[in-house]
């Protein structure tokens, strides 16, 4: 797995939109994309990215942390891999297969690159590897090492690799590891952890088998490592280059407070940018370090964990819908929410679009630039699309039959939605009254409610029809005792107003055709009896109560000594608290054990 896993529930969300450093004003609220999903193939777990060769052939190709690169092609999973380098990677954890990048001109050079942790000691890798004549398959034998990092733990490796708008290959590496940076790597300008690299593949230098641009920030340097061209990061897990803009948008893993996503703007990346881990996390101060480079940048967004606990970066979107255009879609491992970002040159404002229940490992784009993410567990890649009608508000309760009252709520999760509703059965417009977010109504009458999501700039949602009955509360028979010793009587009351009460005493279910109780009236117990009733009320929408049965004995009082204080000679009397009863005794200890009849007093 390349995140660990936690649980999550919804809280604050911290934004900044920056231009320059400076924090920008907020316009009107964006018309956010209503986003839904299309299944593309399923049986493709611990896919980690998804990657398009811009070869015209309409594949997409997914990485998979077992060292496979399968290919999707006319909806279908070729049988065969592009490449399969299982028995070089250390598979597992944060380790694997985890990165793919293919050369804007491909369909020439007929190369890719690929990142991996190497087995044995689990460095990362970058190679390239070749192509032969059959296009869907990569040569095997044809690696060639570009570049091997080693780092002191099994995690924070990064991954990511992706040509940027000026032809160079770039690629993220974490910060080596283990908590909190522990050798505050990400600050070290001296080695490659915890950065983001760039490099010429296309030329060398002497002693390398790659060539240092001459915009990179250390070109010269004979001091720190010449291929950073940021640093500051803990484990970048996905970035991308706005196709557009050339801006560039890095994820990166929080430690225990926060989630990043970071923005350089395309005219900033050749001066280097210092992103601030292990100094901060997010925007909170973490460890203090002396020597430090560079002014440190905080995020564009941040959210905390009680949001979610480990980012995927993602993509601005450049497709063909006009609704997603040009809004930055991310998501976050753990809890499978997705959100929306403008560009913070823009503005900067977040919105969660989705709550979804995948593990979201990685977002890719196909050659149209439809944007696509993986459910790494799930084991399946979909399709973001985005919808022209809302969706239908959630209702709560379902219909049905409740007693005396209905509290209902009414939500929808699409950003700028406003709900409308009805209780009389017809059909709700846009001069409905407003359901207020996260409220509830109460109603003590039968009620038919209709609903549905308005938003100015999208079809209104279909109507969602709830048809609420309700019951009067269940009668109230007598009191708690159910055992007499004499004749008695009990009432009969119903807590619904309005209600009226039918019983019965033979243990039949009474119904509206059963003996009428009236308000007042006194039922006899004069008998083992079983006395069951319900309330009915006449109006429309209302059913009867549930029935209330209670049973009731009568039982001889035990006999007693009318004076249990004798002295000798004193007559003997008994008497019970159950009115007209006979006596029967024996003598213990006598010679006759039957009952006798009492004779009275003697």
């Amino acid at each position: 797995m390349l995140h660990r896993s936690s649980f999550a529930k919804f809280s604050l969300i911290f934004a900044l939109g920056w231009i320059g450093g400076l924090v920008t004003s907020l316009a009107t609220e964006p018309n956010w994309p209503v986003i839904g999903f299309t299944q593309v193939i399923q049986g493709v777990r611990e896919t980690v990215d998804i990657q398009n060769a811009a070869d015209g052939s309409g594949r997409l190709f997914l990485v998979r942390q077992n060292g496979k690169i399968q290919m999707i092609k006319n909806g279908a999973l070729l049988p065969v891999p592009l490449l399969d380098v299982g028995d070089r990677i250390r598979n597992g954890g944060e380790q694997g297969l985890l990165g793919l990048a293919f050369p804007p001109n491909f369909t020439v050079a007929k190369c890719f690159y690929i990142y991996y942790c190497r087995w044995g000691d689990g460095a990362t890798v970058l190679s390239r590897f070749r192509m032969g004549s059959n296009p869907n398959a990569a040569l095997a034998d044809s690696e060639e090492i570009l570049l091997v990092t080693p780092k002191p733990e099994s995690d924070h490796n990064g991954g990511q690799l992706a040509f940027g708008p000026d032809g160079f290959l770039y690629l993220s590496i974490g910060d080596g590891g283990g908590s909190g940076d522990p050798q505050r790597n990400s600050q070290n300008l001296t080695n490659n952890l915890g950065k983001i690299l760039r490099i010429d593949v296309n030329n060398t230098n002497s002693g390398l088998p790659y060539a240092i641009p001459v915009s990179n920030p250390f070109a010269t340097s004979a001091t720190y490592s010449r291929e950073i061209v940021c640093w500051g990061l803990r484990n970048p897990w996905r970035f991308s280059f706005d196709s557009l803009t050339g801006d560039l948008f890095i994820g990166d893993v929080g430690e225990q407070q926060r989630e990043e996503i970071n923005f350089i703007p395309a005219a900033a990346i050749n001066a280097g940018t210092n992103l601030g881990w292990s100094v901060k996390e997010g925007t909170l101060d973490y460890t203090a370090q002396a020597g430090t480079v560079g002014t440190l940048q905080p995020p564009a967004f941040e959210y905390n964990h009680t949001l979610g606990y480990s980012v995927t970066g993602g993509h601005i979107y450049r497709g063909s819908n006009p609704r997603m255009h040009g809004f930055y879609l991310f998501g976050d491992y753990v809890t499978g929410r997705i959100w929306a970002m403008e560009s913070p040159a823009a503005g900067g404002r977040v919105a969660m679009l989705k709550d979804t229940a995948y593990n979201i490992s990685t977002f890719g784009k196909d050659e149209a630039g439809e944007i696509y993410f993986a459910d790494y567990r799930g084991g399946s890649v979909y399709r973001i699309d985005a919808l022209d009608i809302l969706p239908a508000p959630v209702v709560s309760p379902a219909a049905g039959v409740y007693t005396s009252k209905v509290s209902f709520t009414i939500s929808t999760n699409v950003p700028g939605a406003v709900v409308r509703y009805t209780t009389d059965g017809s059909a709700p417009d846009g001069t409905s009254p407003v359901f207020t977010p996260r409220s509830t109504v109460v109603k003590s009458e039968p009620f038919h409610l209709r609903t549905a999501a308005f938003r100015p700039d999208m079809n209104p949602s279909p109507i969602v029809d709830r048809l609420y009955k309700l019951r009067p509360e269940s009668v109230q028979i007598g009191t708690g005792t159910t055992s007499f010793n004499d004749y008695t009587t009990i009432q009969l009351t119903s807590p619904t107003p309005a209600a009226e009460i039918f019983y019965t005493t033979d243990g039949s279910t009474p119904t509206a055709t059963s003996q009428r109780y009236s308000p007042g009236d006194r039922i006899s117990i004069n008998r083992n009896l079983t006395v069951r009733a319900i309330a009915i009320r006449a109006d429309a929408g209302w059913q009867p109560s549930l029935v209330t049965a209670r049973q009731y004995y009568l039982r001889v009082s035990e006999p007693r000594l009318a004076d249990p204080y004798l002295d000798l000679y004193d007559l003997v009397n008994l008497t019970s608290d159950t009115p007209g009863v006979s006596f029967f005794y024996r003598i213990v200890g006598g010679n006759d054990s039957s009952l006798a009849p009492w004779p009275g007093p003697h």
